[in-house]
């Protein structure tokens, strides 16, 4: 087995987990279009004042970058206060 199919198969493997447990999510499935629909009008502020309009397939992929970004970055910081609040903690026990 290959280098490239094994870390392919683990991948797989690992994703498929994460996914059962809920702590994975897949990026959003966006279907073709059966017609295409012309823009009349280009109102992007009209959810407020007007008739709101579907999010563009573009507005969907970045908000679930963002939401990726965003857990990442909340995972990173728990992993760092984790292990500092124990560094403190073994301290603490070492004093007394």
């Amino acid at each position: 087995m290959s280098c490239l199919s094994s870390t392919m198969e683990l991948f797989n493997e690992a994703t498929n987990l994460l996914l059962s447990k809920g702590l994975e999510v897949r990026s959003p499935y966006i279907p073709y279009l059966e017609k295409i629909d012309m823009v009349e009008k280009q109102q992007f502020l009209a959810g407020w004042w007007g008739k709101q309009r579907p999010l563009t397939a573009a507005e969907i992929a970045h908000l679930y970058s963002n939401i990726n970004g965003h857990n990442r970055n909340n995972w990173l910081w728990t992993s760092i206060t984790d292990r500092r609040y124990k560094r403190l903690h073994e301290t603490w026990e070492g004093d007394s």
